[in-house]
């Protein structure tokens, strides 16, 4: 997984999978919590359990059960991110907002006065772009992601996109132009995109997913047409499961010089 804001997960009683890596890439400020009785059993390590390896492997703000909760002692994930996403309140108003019980088994780790989604998107871009924050390009993506679940249809986001100066220089933008492009079902536009990300030094989690396929010594041309059939034969009009090809490093020979994977 790549460049992490908020992750929510269950239902393992350690850290396994992509988080087990030893890169992970958790935003600045990102929240990360994993449903388990004894997620938060111990918090200064990053080995066993979950809230501390989760900390430990770049996460901001947490919170878990040191002991068993039972299921209905566990906190309301679906008030937590409403509250903490939507409604604009703090982390530590939003932890306590989804909780079912009081002093019971779940602990808090994090600023309870972090807030993070507090200024409405339209005054929070303005202000990236005058510190001109490196973030900005996220901000966009907020924007076109907002505009995609109110009902705004591709071709606006994809239009957008393709006239934003920002979208040239971003391989975040580009990556969800390609995005855009493979559930809009035009498989080259999305392999075009991808393969433009990859030369945008993506984040190294980044660059590995969108490798384009080849045999070792195959030149990128031979690339472009593995990477488009198989767009082809797995792309669906879905914005939400949009494609995502995974491939070793190995299969990127002229990438690997630029690539941190």
């Amino acid at each position: 997984m790549s460049q992490i804001a908020i992750y929510i997960g269950w239902y393992t009683e350690h850290v396994s999978g992509p988080l087990a890596q030893p890169t992970v890439e958790f935003m600045p400020g990102a929240f990360a919590y994993h449903l388990h009785s004894f997620s938060a059993g111990s918090l200064r390590t990053n080995q066993p359990q979950l809230v501390g390896p989760l900390l430990a492997k770049g996460a901001t703000i947490s919170m878990g059960c040191v002991y068993e909760p039972y299921i209905g002692g566990t906190p309301d994930v679906a008030t937590f991110t409403a509250r903490f996403v939507f409604s604009g309140f703090s982390f530590g108003e939003a932890a306590y907002a989804c909780q079912s019980v009081l002093s019971w088994q779940t602990t808090v780790v994090g600023d309870p006065l972090y807030r993070p989604f507090a200024e409405n998107p339209e005054q929070l871009h303005k202000e990236l772009l005058q510190r001109h924050s490196k973030y900005t390009e996220w901000s966009n993506l907020r924007w076109v992601n907002l505009n995609l679940a109110n009902g705004r249809p591709i071709t606006w986001a994809i239009a957008f996109l393709e006239q934003l100066s920002n979208t040239k220089t971003s391989a975040v933008l580009t990556e969800k132009l390609g995005d855009l492009y493979a559930a809009q079902g035009k498989p080259s536009s999305a392999v075009h995109a991808y393969a433009q990300a990859l030369q945008l030094d993506p984040s190294p989690n980044n660059a590995s997913a969108y490798c384009l396929p080849s045999e070792k010594n195959s030149p990128p041309s031979t690339a472009h047409k593995k990477l488009t059939t198989t767009i082809t034969a797995s792309s669906t009009n879905s914005l939400t499961t949009p494609t995502r090809l995974r491939f070793t490093k190995s299969s990127c020979p002229w990438r690997k010089s630029s690539a941190r994977m």
